[in-house]
C-alpha cells in the first residue's frame, strides 16, 4: 500500500488521491471492511490537515461499518481517532499538553492490515511533550495503550515535515527552552461543494440522442476547494468535468456537463455525487423519456391528435406507449383524400387508431372532390 509512504513523505494530495481510488474500488466491489479501512484512512488524513468536518464524517462512517461487520480491533482504532477529534475536557491541574493541531495520536489502520501499515508507515509512540520527556521516566504515559499511534511533527498543513518523531519545531507547543504553551487557533470549517438539482424534462428516447445540461459546482468556503471526482448512473453520463483540472477559488464555481439519454418511456431519476477534499455532496438528476408524433397535412384541412390540432405540420409529444386517435377534418367545400405513412392502412376513413411505441410520422391529404 503506497498511501502511508506518500503520507509520511508529506505528499498529502497524492495520498488523498490514492485513498479516494481505494475507497471507490472497495464500494464497487461491495467489500465493506475495505471500505471501512479507506474511510478510516481518509478521515485520519483529514484530521491531520485540520479538515475537521470531513474527518468526523469519514471516521464515523468507518466506525459504523467496522461495528456492523464485527471488526472489533479496527473499531477500537477508529474510535480512538474520533476521541482525538473530540477530546474530553482536561482536568483543571493537568500538565499542559500540545495543542490538538499537532494530532499527537493518529491511528492509521485497523483490523488485519494494522501490522502491515505499522511496518510500512513506521508506527511509533506519541511525541514527548518536552525535550526531557524523550528519556524514560517513571511517569506513566497518557497515551491509551490499546491503540497503536503515529506521531506527527509540525506538518504545517502538509507542506513540510511528515509523520514520525522529530527533533525540532515547536508549532503550537513549548519552545525548546521551556515556556508556556500557546493555544491553537480554532479550526476553520471546510465544507463540501454546493450542488443544485437538475431537471431535464421530457427527452425523445427513440433517436438515441440525449440532452446535455450543466451542473454548477460551487465552493462555499473562504479558501480554494479541490474536486477529486464525480459519478452518476445510467441513463445519465458526465460528458465534461473541467472541475478536476484546477481547484475552485474561494466562493467560486465550475461546471460539470451531464447528459440524459433515456431508452424508454417514463420518468427516470438518479444521483449525481461530487467528491472533494472536504467530502462528498450529492444532488438529484431527473427527466423522462418520450416519443414524437409528426403530422403533415397537405391541402385544405387539419388533423386532430388528442388536444393538438395540426392545420399544416406539427409535432405531438407522446409521454407513454399506447393508442392515439387521429381525426382528419376537411375545410368547407373540400374532401379528405386519405392517410399516409403511419396511418396508411386506414385509407379514406377520417379516423386513424395509431399505436405509438416510439417516434412515428403520419400524413393526411385533402383536396377537391
Amino acid at each position: 500500500m503506497a498511501e502511508p509512504i506518500l503520507t509520511l513523505a508529506g505528499h498529502w494530495e497524492a495520498s488523498r488521491q490514492a485513498l479516494t481510488h481505494g475507497l471507490r474500488a472497495a464500494v464497487a466491489a461491495g467489500d465493506h471492511l475495505s471500505e471501512a479501512l479507506f474511510s478510516h484512512q481518509q478521515g485520519t488524513l483529514a484530521l491531520c490537515l485540520d479538515e475537521l468536518t470531513s474527518a468526523h464524517q469519514l471516521l464515523t462512517h468507518a466506525l459504523q461499518l467496522r461495528e456492523q461487520y464485527g471488526d472489533d480491533e479496527g473499531a477500537a482504532v477508529t474510535r480512538h481517532n474520533l476521541e482525538i477529534l473530540q477530546p474530553s475536557a482536561a482536568p483543571k491541574h493537568a500538565t499542559p499538553r500540545r495543542p490538538r493541531s499537532l494530532r499527537r495520536l493518529l491511528a492509521v489502520a485497523g483490523s488485519g492490515t494494522l501490522a502491515v501499515l505499522a511496518i510500512t508507515a513506521g508506527v511509533v509512540k506519541t511525541l514527548p511533550s518536552s525535550p526531557t520527556a524523550a528519556h524514560p521516566t517513571s511517569t506513566p504515559s497518557a497515551t491509551p495503550s490499546s491503540s497503536p499511534t503515529l506521531s506527527q511533527h509540525h506538518h504545517h498543513h502538509g507542506k513540510h515535515g511528515g509523520f514520525g518523531q522529530g527533533t525540532g519545531g515547536n508549532t503550537g507547543g513549548s519552545p525548546s527552552g521551556g515556556g508556556t504553551p500557546t493555544s491553537a487557533p480554532p479550526p476553520i470549517t471546510f465544507k463540501p461543494p454546493d450542488l443544485q438539482p437538475v431537471n431535464f424534462g421530457p427527452v425523445d428516447f427513440t433517436g438515441g440522442h440525449g440532452t446535455a445540461l450543466p451542473e454548477v459546482v460551487r465552493n462555499p468556503n473562504s479558501r480554494q476547494l479541490r474536486i477529486t471526482g464525480a459519478q452518476t448512473a445510467t441513463p445519465y453520463t458526465i460528458t465534461a468535468d473541467p472541475c478536476l483540472a484546477h481547484a475552485i477559488p474561494p466562493q467560486g464555481s465550475c461546471t460539470i456537463t451531464v447528459e440524459f439519454t433515456p431508452v424508454s418511456f417514463g420518468a427516470n431519476a438518479q444521483v449525481l455525487a461530487v467528491d472533494s477534499a472536504a467530502g462528498s455532496s450529492t444532488t438529484q438528476l431527473s427527466g423522462s423519456g418520450d416519443a414524437i408524433l409528426s403530422i403533415s397535412v397537405t391541402g385544405p384541412g387539419s388533423v386532430t391528435a388528442g388536444n393538438s390540432v395540426c392545420p399544416v405540420q406539427c409535432s405531438v409529444q407522446i409521454t407513454e406507449p399506447g393508442t392515439v386517435t387521429l381525426t382528419a377534418s376537411a375545410n368547407s367545400g373540400y374532401y379528405f383524400h386519405g392517410w399516409g405513412q403511419g396511418c396508411l392502412g386506414a385509407e379514406v376513413d377520417s379516423t386513424c387508431q395509431l399505436t405509438v411505441d416510439g417516434d412515428v410520422s403520419v400524413s393526411a391529404d385533402f383536396g377537391e372532390g
